[in-house]
C-alpha cells in the first residue's frame, strides 16, 4: 500500500497536509529526519503513518503521560496496535508489556524519556525489531527551549548500542537557535529538514489593553456564536471567570488540571460535541484536542512565552476557516509576569531546603533511591514541612531541571490486574477458598486477558457485579495480591515522584542550568511583552521570533487593520515615502522628521515611524536617532 492509501485506510483522509508526505517519505527511506509543524500541521501522523508501514515496532519519546494515553486510545480506535510505558508503571506490568513489545505485538510504543534510560528497557530494545524513534516534543531536550527537560538529553545514547537507528524528531515551537540545539544533541546524521510557515492566513490576531477585561470578555462571547476556548494563568480563575459567564448567560464552563479526571473528561466531551460553547481553562486544556471548528481562542491573561502563546492560540482555526485569537492585557499583567518570572527560579539553599524534605518526607537513605518511584501529595507534604505550595513546586521544578528527580503530571491511573498463575492453580485455590470463589469468577467473566495482561479493572462494577461493596472487594483482592494470586495496581489521581540519581547530600548546578534557564525564561517574557507592545504586523513578528526570513504581512490581524485605517485617513504611503526619502540623506531625530514634514500632525509622523520601526524598514539607535535598515 501506499502511504495515501494507508492515510485513507486507517485515518480517512483523501489527502496530506502540507509537508506531512515529505516527511513521511524521509522517514520510510530511513533518514534521520527533523519536522518543524507548527500547532494544527498534524505531527502525529508523520510517525504513526510510516510506523504502521515499516517492520517492527516505532518507539516514540513523549513527556506527557495524558497525550500518551490519548495518542494510544485514537491509534487503538483506528486497528492499530499500541501501547504506552511510563514511569508510573508496576515492574511486572512493565516485564510482560516488554515481553509484547519483543513478541511484535505492538507496531507503536510510547514512552516516557525516564523509561529510556531504564536497563531492562534497553536490553529489551537490543532484542526487539525497531523501525525508528520518533521524538515528540523535541524543544524539550534544549536548555533554548521553552519546556527544558535534561532526561531527553539522554535519548541519543540509544544510539551507542544501536548505531543504526533511525530518528524523527518533531516540534511544533522551535525558534532557530532551538533547533540547531535539537539537531546536534540528538546527534542527527545529515538529517532531512522539512518545516512549514508558522504562518495561519486564517487566523485574526488581536492585542487589546483594557482595564475592564471582564466586561470586555463578556461583549466579545455574546458577539460571537462559535465555540471557543478562554485561556487564564490560575485553577482559582477559571472557576471565577466561567461562574461570572454562567451568570451573564454565556455557556461556559471550566477545566483545570487539578479536577478528577472523570469530571475533565466530561467537561472536554462537551465542549468537543458542542454541548458547551465556551471553556475557561489554564493551559492542561489543548493538548491533543481534535477538535477543528474552536472560531476563537482568547487569552484573558498574558501568556509568559511567544511559543506558549502561538500554540494556545493555534487551536482555532483547524478547519481552514476563519477564526480569531484575541489577548487581553494592562500594565499589572506585565509586572506579574515578571514577578513570578523570578519567583520560578529559587537560590541553591532553597533547592536543597525542599531535596532535603522530600528524602526524608519519602525515608531516602543517602546513597540509595534511584530509579525509586513514590506517589506525592503535594498539599500533605506543605502541611507536614509548613512550606509553601508555590515555593515547593519552584524547587521541585528546578530539580528537575538539574536532574535529579521526575514529577509527573497528575493523571488518572485505573485499576489494574493480572493473574500471575495458571488456570489449573487458580482453579485449585478457588475449591479450598469458596468464599472468595464469587469474587474470582466475577473478575474472570468480567475482564478477558486477565492471565496474560495488566487489565484495566472497575471495582466498583466488580462488586455491583458480586453483590459486595466496594471496599470488601478491595480488601479481596489486596488479600489474594498479598498470598500471589494475582498482581494489582490501585487506581490514584496523584501525580509521582521518581528519583533519576541516588539521595545526595549536596545540591550542585555545575552547569548554570538554573541561571541559564532563568534568562531564557526572562527573555521569553521580555519577548512577549514586546509583541503585546508592538506596532507592526502580529503574525509577521511571531514568524520572525520563530526565525523566518522575509515572513509575509497577514493584513488581517489588529495592527494591520489599522494599518489600513492610517492609510485612509493620512495617506499612509505618502508619509512613508516622505520618511524613508528623508532618512536616505542621513540620520534624524523623531523631532527633526516633524521639522521637515511641512506641518504634518506630530502624532501622524510618530505613527508611521513606529510602523516603520517595528517592520525593520528603520531603526533607532541608542541615542534616539533613526535610520534606514540596509
Amino acid at each position: 500500500m501506499s502511504p495515501l492509501e494507508v492515510l485513507q485506510k486507517y485515518w480517512g483522509f483523501n489527502s496530506f497536509r502540507d509537508k506531512q508526505e515529505e516527511i513521511i517519505e524521509a522517514v520510510l527511506a530511513g533518514r534521520d529526519t527533523f519536522a518543524l509543524l507548527p500547532t494544527g500541521g498534524g505531527k502525529s501522523i508523520c510517525y504513526q503513518l510510516p510506523a504502521v508501514m515499516s517492520e517492527g515496532v516505532c518507539f516514540v519519546v513523549s513527556p506527557l503521560i495524558a497525550l500518551m494515553r490519548d495518542q494510544v486510545g485514537q491509534l487503538k480506535s483506528r486497528g492499530i496496535s499500541a501501547t504506552y510505558l511510563y514511569d508510573g508503571m508496576a515492574k511486572k506490568e512493565i516485564a510482560i508489556e516488554l515481553e509484547n513489545i519483543r513478541n511484535n505485538k505492538y507496531k507503536l510504543v510510547y514512552v516516557s524519556p525516564e523509561r529510556l534510560q531504564s536497563k531492562p528497557f534497553k536490553q529489551n530494545l537490543k532484542r526487539t525489531q525497531i523501525s525508528f524513534i520518533a521524538v515528540d516534543e523535541s524543544h524539550c531536550i534544549s536548555q533554548w527551549g521553552h519546556d527544558f527537560r535534561p532526561e531527553f538529553r539522554q535519548i541519543a545514547t540509544l544510539k551507542e548500542d544501536l548505531p543504526d537507528l533511525t530518528f524523527l524528531a518533531l516540534t511544533a515551537t522551535a525558534t532557530a537557535k532551538v533547533q540547531q540545539d535539537i539537531i546536534e544533541q540528538l546527534v542527527l546524521n545529515d538529517p532531512a529538514l522539512i518545516s512549514k510557515s508558522f504562518y495561519r492566513p486564517n487566523l485574526h490576531y488581536r492585542v487589546k489593553y483594557d482595564e475592564n477585561k471582564r466586561a470586555a470578555l463578556l461583549a466579545y462571547c455574546k458577539a460571537n456564536k462559535g465555540t471557543g476556548i478562554v485561556y487564564v494563568r490560575t485553577r482559582r480563575r477559571t472557576v471565577e471567570i466561567s461562574n461570572f459567564l454562567k451568570q451573564q448567560n454565556v455557556n461556559a464552563d471550566c477545566y483545570h488540571g487539578g479536577l478528577p479526571n472523570q469530571t475533565r473528561n466530561l467537561k472536554q466531551d462537551d465542549w468537543t460535541k458542542g454541548v458547551t460553547k465556551v471553556m475557561v481553562a489554564t493551559n492542561a486544556f489543548g493538548m491533543g484536542i481534535d477538535k477543528s471548528d474552536v472560531r476563537f481562542v482568547f487569552h484573558y491573561d498574558l501568556p509568559d512565552s511567544i511559543e506558549g502563546y502561538y500554540q494556545e492560540a493555534g487551536r482555532a482555526g483547524r478547519d481552514g476557516e476563519q477564526a480569531e485569537c484575541l489577548l487581553l492585557y494592562e500594565e499589572a499583567d506585565i509586572r506579574q509576569l515578571r514577578s513570578f518570572a523570578h519567583s520560578q527560579f529559587p537560590g541553591i539553599e532553597q533547592i536543597q531546603a525542599v531535596y532535603d524534605s522530600l528524602c526524608n518526607y519519602l525515608s531516602l537513605a543517602y546513597n540509595s533511591g534511584r530509579d525509586a518511584r513514590f506517589d506525592f501529595d503535594l498539599s500533605a507534604f506543605c502541611e507536614k514541612f509548613e512550606l509553601k505550595a508555590l515555593d515547593v513546586f519552584s524547587g521541585i521544578k528546578s530539580l528537575q531541571k538539574l536532574g535529579y528527580i521526575h514529577m509527573s503530571e497528575g493523571i488518572h491511573r485505573p485499576s489494574k490486574l493480572k493473574i500471575n498463575v495458571s488456570s489449573t492453580q487458580l482453579y485449585d485455590f478457588q475449591l479450598r477458598q469458596p468464599k472468595l470463589d464469587g469474587l474470582i469468577k466475577t473478575i474472570l467473566r468480567s475482564y478477558s486477558g486477565v492471565y496474560d495482561y495488566y487489565t484495566q479493572i472497575s471495582e466498583h462494577q466488580i462488586a455491583q457485579r458480586s453483590k459486595r461493596t466496594v471496599k470488601s472487594v478491595v480488601a479481596s483482592i489486596k488479600q489474594l495480591e498479598e498470598i500471589g494470586i494475582w498482581s494489582y495496581s490501585q487506581a490514584t489521581d496523584k501525580p509521582f515522584v521518581t528519583f533519576l540519581q541516588p539521595r545526595v547530600r549536596e545540591i550542585v548546578d555545575q552547569d548554570g542550568v538554573i541561571e541559564t534557564s532563568k534568562t531564557r525564561t526572562l527573555e521569553r517574557i521580555e519577548a512577549m511583552v514586546n509583541y503585546v507592545e508592538l506596532e507592526g504586523c502580529r503574525s509577521q513578528t511571531m514568524c520572525r521570533y520563530f526565525g523566518e526570513e522575509n515572513p509575509k504581512i497577514c493584513g488581517k490581524c489588529d495592527l494591520c487593520e489599522m494599518k489600513s485605517n492610517l492609510n485612509k485617513r493620512i495617506g499612509f504611503k505618502k508619509i512613508e515615502d516622505f520618511i524613508v526619502q528623508s532618512l536616505a540623506e542621513k540620520s534624524l531625530s523623531i523631532e527633526q522628521l516633524v521639522g521637515l514634514s511641512n506641518n504634518t500632525e506630530v502624532n501622524v509622523i510618530v505613527e508611521v515611524t513606529n510602523w516603520l520601526i517595528s517592520d525593520r524598514k528603520v531603526i533607532s539607535d541608542k541615542s534616539g536617532y533613526l535610520r534606514l535598515r540596509k
